[in-house]
């Protein structure tokens, strides 16, 4: 018993985020190489592949929704270790639980809710129909549902401690990240490339990410450093993590799923520059501070928790 407990620990030991930490060194050395591109190049390279389009818009408008819905997963693991681990902890698995899907149909909602609202035909100004944000709000309570169920039967609820702790690093590595994100937005106040190109002389206001001017405007536009949207989706990188809470471990899954969350963040970080929301300093700061946070919870919370 003791030595497959060393087993498992020198294993985590050897990984960040359920893969081995080249992986997360490799990503972590290919954003700081875009950070100095950009910090060169941010506003030609904006000028060069800007061109918002049908397509750029649909993947910008529901991105989010696709790492937004690793917040139930890690509900639902949380509510399966603390379920297992007695009947005391019972309540306090429902409610972490309840506490996990209300907040992962509010951050679909603040993330995609108006576009959803607005596919549906909402318009509030001609003062349509209520029934339809009730249905916008159906639609994303359905999807939550429905991801907290096929993850509950797919669990291994035998791994009671790795459940929690990989339950814990998204929800507090999630939490942590979007604030410090909104806190820097405020903080920098740097004007979107979609802002600049409505005035005659874009260029003149035109500021690098380093050129702060905190609070000066509390408006959208003046919010592009760093990228949300790029600080949501290293949430994907946790979907090798979660792999290690199966019932089904194949390492092969661990690697096709690394690749399609990289493939996510990559498609991502192209779209928000060419819909002209974010220049590439943005979208590699966004991803650089939300992936240092997810390591450094993931290597805190698996060295406290016994697995």
């Amino acid at each position: 018993m003791g030595k497959e407990k060393t087993k498992a620990e020198n294993l985590n030991d050897k990984q960040i985020l359920g893969m081995p930490p080249v992986c997360f060194w490799v990503i972590f050395g290919i954003l700081i190489l875009g950070i100095i591109i950009g910090s060169f190049c941010d506003f030609d390279i904006s000028e060069s592949i800007s061109n918002e389009t049908s397509i750029g818009d649909w993947f910008y408008h529901y991105a989010n929704i696709f790492s937004g819905l690793i917040y139930p997963i890690g509900g639902v693991c949380i509510f399966t270790g603390l379920k297992n681990k007695g009947e005391k902890f019972h309540k306090l698995a429902y409610f972490c639980l309840f506490i996990a899907e209300f907040y992962s149909v509010h951050y679909l909602n603040d993330a995609s809710g108006k576009y959803v609202r607005k596919d549906l035909g909402y318009k509030a100004e001609e003062g349509s129909s209520v029934m339809l944000v009730f249905l916008a709000y159906l639609i994303l309570t359905a999807l939550v549902a429905a991801v907290s169920f096929v993850t509950y039967i797919l669990l291994d609820r035998t791994k009671t401690d790795t459940l929690l702790a990989i339950g814990l690093v998204i929800i507090i590595s999630g939490i942590i990240s979007m604030s410090v994100n909104d806190w820097l937005k405020y903080f920098a106040c740097r004007p979107r490339y979609r802002y600049l190109i409505t005035l005659d002389d874009p260029i003149s206001e035109f500021k690098n990410w380093w050129e702060m001017s905190p609070y000066l405007v509390d408006e959208s536009n003046f919010r592009s450093w760093p990228s949300g949207h790029m600080t949501r989706s290293v949430m994907m990188l946790t979907l090798p993590m979660i792999v290690d809470g199966l019932k089904c471990r194949k390492r092969a899954v661990k690697y096709v799923l690394f690749s399609v969350a990289v493939l996510f963040i990559i498609l991502l970080g192209y779209n928000r520059i060419h819909t002209n929301a974010h220049f590439l300093t943005d979208v590699c700061f966004g991803s650089l501070f939300a992936l240092s946070i997810y390591g450094l919870t993931y290597k805190f919370v698996f060295s406290s928790v016994k697995h």
